[in-house]
Parts: structure tokens; C-alpha cells; sequence
């Protein structure tokens, strides 16, 4: 076979290979993909264990149950927390916000737990709120915080040394990595947990339960 006629046969088969190519790419262009919408709530509900000693504020036999699994050193959860809890407090018979403690692993030296337990602690003086309005962010020294709610700061600092306390935390933490939550905030509605996409209107949903 000639250079000649060689060339030719070449430059034959590239041409079939790019009208190939042109009509795969033509059909792939052409097909559409349709993407399957999230739901706001997952369609199925979870066994949420409610202990006695979470932190709740609302009506405890309210018809909506809001549970947060949440983190003081989140910004996002700071600000998921506070539409919650001025729901509720703009709600309280309706509705009830239960707290779950849900801290990132520490990092280096940093512990993650101890401004969770000093919160648990506040609350056993009844200023568990009032508290954590606070130390979201890790803005606040809990010491400074536990002096400015007038805690009386040798119970307060016993019971965050305690073992008690500690294991509750802990036992918060385990229940969040049980349901799969590995990064807070994550937020329950009767048990099913809300999509915290970026367009979600929290206060209107929580609204439209209400509104039921």
C-alpha cells in the first residue's frame, strides 16, 4: 500500500470517528435529568429518647415537639437556635424546644465539651438559657458568664467538674453520632428531621404546624 493511499484511508476513518463522536455528544446534550426534590421533613420518624434532665423551655405537653442537636462553638447553630427559641417563646403553649448537646470533637487542645457542661451546670441554677444566649461562639469565658448570671460559682464549678456532668455530655454526644448527626445544627419536628437547606424558611414552616 502507497504512503499516498495510506494517508487517505487515515484521514477516511478520523472523519467517521468525529461524526461518531459529534451524534454521542448531540444525544448526550439532548438528554435531561430531572432532580428528585428533597422533602422538608424526612418521611420517617425517629425514637428521640427525652430525658429529664434536657433543658426544655415551652409547654412540656405541647403538640409540636422541636428537638436540636446543636453546638456553642457553631455560629450556624447560634443562629438556627435563636429562631428556635423565639418560636417558642412566641409559642409556648403550642410548642416545646428540647436542647441536645452535640459538640464537635476537640481539636488539639481545645475542648469542645467544657463550655457544654458549664451550660448544664447553669441550668441546674435555672439559667440554662440564659446561659447559652451567651456562650454561643466561644465569645465569653463561662466563668465570666456564670459571674454575670450571679450563679453561685462553688456549686457551679463542682458540678462542672463532676463526673455526672461529664457523662452526660457524653452521652448526649453518642446519642447524635448513633442517629448519624456528625456536624451540628440538626433539628427534629415530631421526631423527623428538618432539610436545613439554605432556602428554608425555618419560622414559616414551624409557622405552618401551627397553623394545623
Amino acid at each position: 500500500m502507497s504512503i499516498k493511499k495510506f494517508f487517505l484511508i487515515l484521514v477516511a476513518a478520523i472523519a467517521i470517528a468525529g461524526l461518531i463522536l459529534g451524534q454521542q455528544i448531540k444525544r448526550a446534550a439532548s438528554i435531561t435529568t430531572k432532580t428528585k426534590p428533597i422533602p422538608l421533613l424526612s418521611s420517617f420518624a425517629v425514637n428521640l429518647p427525652i430525658d429529664k434532665t434536657d433543658p426544655l423551655i415551652g409547654n412540656p405537653g405541647a403538640p409540636l415537639t422541636l428537638v436540636e442537636f446543636t453546638d456553642l462553638n457553631c455560629s450556624q447553630c447560634e443562629r438556627i437556635h435563636s429562631l428556635l427559641y423565639n418560636f417558642v417563646e412566641g409559642h409556648p403553649k403550642e410548642a416545646r424546644l428540647i436542647w441536645k448537646d452535640a459538640p464537635a470533637p476537640s481539636i488539639l487542645w481545645k475542648n469542645n465539651n467544657t463550655i457544654h457542661e458549664a451550660a448544664l451546670c447553669a441550668g441546674k441554677q435555672n439559667q440554662f438559657w440564659k446561659f447559652v444566649g451567651v456562650a454561643f461562639g466561644g465569645k465569653s469565658d463561662p466563668a465570666k458568664i456564670a459571674e454575670t448570671l450571679k450563679l453561685d460559682m462553688n456549686q457551679w464549678r463542682e458540678c462542672a467538674a463532676g463526673e455526672t456532668t461529664k457523662q452526660k455530655i457524653s452521652a448526649a454526644t453518642q446519642l447524635a453520632r448513633s442517629l448519624g448527626i456528625n456536624s451540628a445544627p440538626v433539628i427534629f419536628v415530631n421526631n423527623k428531621m428538618v432539610n436545613l437547606t439554605e432556602e428554608l424558611d425555618l419560622t414559616q414552616m414551624l409557622n405552618s404546624f401551627i397553623a394545623k
